[in-house]
C-alpha cells in the first residue's frame, strides 16, 4: 500500500494539487497517504505541499490523525507518521470526531485519536506520543451504547490484549482512572473489570499498585460480567 500511494502523493506535490479532494469519502491525499500506510516521506511531502489538510475533516469527521490512530480502519500507523503530525498540528491531539456519522459507529459518541488509539489497541508509543502533547485528553469518556465509560475501561474490555504499558500511560495522565467504573455499573471498578476479562499480570499489577484497596472491595452488580 505505502507504494501504490508514494507515486500520486509525488504528482501531488509536484503539481501542487494535494488540496483536491479525491472519491466520495472527501478524502485528501493526506488521508489517502495515512489511510494506506505510506511512509513518513511520503506523509511529510504531501503535508508540506497543503499543509491545512492536517486539520481538514473528510466526510465522516476524520483529520488524518484520527486515521493514523486506528488500527482498525487503516494499517498500523508509524509512530513516526503520528509524532509529525501531532508536531505540525498540536491543537489535532484533542479534535473530536462524531463516529455516528461512520457506518460501524452509530450508536457512539465524539472520540478524540486517543479514544481510537485505546479502542483498537495501538502501540503504547502512539498513545504516548498524544499524552506528551494533550495530557488531558486521557480523561475523555466514550459513550458505548447508551452509557460513557473511562478510556481504561475501554482498554481493560480488550482483556488479554490490553497493554500494561497502556495501563500505565492512562494511570499516569489519569490517578482517577484507577477507581472509576462504568456509569451504568459504578461498583464495577477497573480491578474487577481486568481480572474478570482475563487481562495479563502487568494490568493487574498497574491497577493494583494504583490503588490497592479495590482488592478489599466487592463487586455489586445484578449479573456477572461473563453472562
Amino acid at each position: 500500500p505505502a507504494d501504490a500511494v508514494a507515486a500520486p502523493a509525488a504528482e501531488a506535490v509536484a503539481g501542487r494539487t494535494a488540496a483536491v479532494p479525491l472519491g466520495p469519502n472527501g478524502h485528501l491525499p493526506l488521508h489517502l497517504a495515512v489511510l494506506c500506510g505510506a511512509p513518513l516521506r511520503t506523509v511529510q511531502a504531501v503535508y508540506e505541499a497543503h499543509p491545512a489538510a492536517a486539520e481538514t475533516a473528510d466526510k465522516f469527521g476524520y483529520l488524518p490523525l484520527h486515521y493514523a490512530c486506528e488500527g482498525e480502519v487503516t494499517p498500523r500507523a508509524d509512530v513516526a507518521v503520528v509524532q509529525f503530525l501531532l508536531a505540525q498540528r498540536p491543537t489535532t491531539a484533542n479534535a473530536l470526531i462524531a463516529l455516528s456519522n461512520y457506518p460501524s459507529h452509530r450508536r457512539e459518541s465524539p472520540i478524540t485519536p486517543l479514544g481510537l488509539a485505546v479502542g483498537s489497541c495501538a502501540e503504547p508509543a502512539i498513545m504516548q506520543a498524544i499524552l506528551a502533547v494533550c495530557p488531558t485528553a486521557a480523561t475523555q469518556q466514550i459513550k458505548a451504547g447508551l452509557h460513557k465509560e473511562p478510556l481504561m475501561l475501554r482498554l481493560l474490555w480488550h482483556g488479554p490484549a490490553a497493554s500494561p504499558e497502556a495501563c500505565k500511560l492512562l494511570l499516569e495522565a489519569d490517578p482517577e482512572a484507577s477507581t472509576e467504573g462504568a456509569r451504568q455499573w459504578p461498583n464495577l471498578k477497573p480491578l474487577h473489570i481486568a481480572v474478570q476479562a482475563s487481562c495479563g499480570e502487568g494490568v493487574v499489577r498497574h491497577l493494583l499498585e494504583a490503588a490497592p484497596a479495590l482488592v478489599e472491595e466487592r463487586q455489586i452488580h445484578r449479573y456477572p460480567f461473563y453472562l
